[in-house]
């Protein structure tokens, strides 16, 4: 399976238990899922914006940089 189709699968599938999490928050009153919902939600925009990928090449970046210009 190709890397772009799984983070699709678990961006949809993300999206879908969101979808769940908010019905169920108007359902109940106290708002028990608030918290929950914006979890998801991080994880939903990280996916759909690579920011794994995107930070995991900045570091590479900064920690060569820092390999380069060491005194050590």
């Amino acid at each position: 399976m190709n890397n772009s189709n799984l983070q699709k699968q678990i961006q949809y599938s993300l999206q879908l238990l969101m979808i769940i999490m908010i019905s169920l928050e108007v359902a109940i009153p106290p708002n028990p899922y608030a918290e929950k919902i914006l979890f998801i939600g991080f994880f939903v925009i990280a996916l759909k914006h690579d920011l794994v990928e995107k930070i995991s090449k900045l570091l590479d970046k900064f920690f060569d940089y820092i390999g380069k210009n060491s005194i050590l």
